[in-house]
């Protein structure tokens, strides 16, 4: 794994009080301290957040983080996973497709329901919305006629054969940035693990 921007590897990284961190289960209260790590992507999310990925090493082991950090680089959301090399599977890509075609159908329950796992987290510095019912309630806005919404990755990365992070633009009724986990389900399907807007 090659760096793509280098980061200070001796330096410890610093949590937000409320800090959300989350592993391959979900919801985790385990801060992960890394011998090395350099940044594969970064961009600011607004004035105040910036989204990265971040590859990382510990002893013999590789891990790939997904982050959000505030303006003193404390970290407000840190998701981390064991890293291999694996390509970009396309088939993600058509799963976002389909998730732009639903929010632009006003079809908020479909979307979640078939792009989202049971147990997939969404983090808006609200607490965190763990479940499909809640979040179905949170994204009625998309059913309103007028609302549409494109999504275009600015980076994207496989972490492993299983998992991949996204981070992109929206354009239309929202013109922020996003990022998205996505996880391959026991059908082999691409579902979201995590997403988050801010």
């Amino acid at each position: 794994m090659e760096p793509l921007t280098s980061i200070d590897s001796t330096s410890t990284p610093s949590y937000t009080e409320n800090a959300l961190l989350l592993d391959s289960t979900g919801l985790s209260n385990q801060r992960t301290y890394m011998d090395t790590s350099w940044t594969r992507f970064s961009v600011a999310a607004n004035k105040k957040y910036t989204y990265a990925i971040v590859a990382a090493r510990k002893a013999d082991h590789h891990y790939k983080q997904l982050l959000i950090t505030d303006q003193a680089n404390q970290r407000e959301l840190e998701l981390t996973l064991v890293a291999s090399e694996v390509a970009w599977d396309s088939a993600i890509d058509q799963r976002r497709n389909d998730w732009i075609r639903l929010c632009n159908a006003h079809h908020a329950a479909e979307l979640i329901n078939n792009l989202y796992l049971p147990e997939a987290i969404y983090y808006n510095h609200k607490p965190p919305i763990t479940d499909r019912t809640a979040l179905i309630a949170e994204y009625a806005y998309m059913n309103r006629p007028e609302y549409s919404l494109h999504l275009a990755p600015l980076h994207r990365e496989m972490v492993n054969t299983t998992f991949a992070f996204e981070i992109g633009q929206c354009s239309g009724s929202y013109g922020g940035k996003y990022m998205i986990c996505w996880q391959k389900d026991a059908q082999g399907k691409w579902m979201v693990f995590m997403d988050s807007n801010i």
